[in-house]
């Protein structure tokens, strides 16, 4: 989704640092981001996985709040922007 928007992750840049870049387009990101590092990783201390959805819902509710409209009308458009994906 933020690929959508033009918002890639860059070359070299951690999970957590691009989290925090995007905070003014997605506050939730930071959260989800930690959370899906520590399901990753193996932690018992995450949630489950409702919450999980629901961080996952809140990012995507931000995008949309916070994204410019013709910015995401060109990432619905573009059928190529999930290859920015990193």
């Amino acid at each position: 989704r933020l690929s959508e928007v033009g918002v890639q992750r860059r070359r070299g840049e951690t999970r957590e640092r691009h989290a925090r870049r995007v905070t003014a387009l997605a506050p939730s990101m930071s959260a989800l981001t930690n959370a899906h590092l520590a399901r990753a990783l193996g932690s018992s201390s995450v949630g489950s996985n409702a919450e999980f959805r629901e961080l996952a819902t809140q990012v995507k509710r931000e995008l949309g709040q916070n994204a410019p409209i013709l910015r995401r009308i060109l990432g619905w458009i573009d059928p190529w922007s999930w290859l920015r994906t990193r």
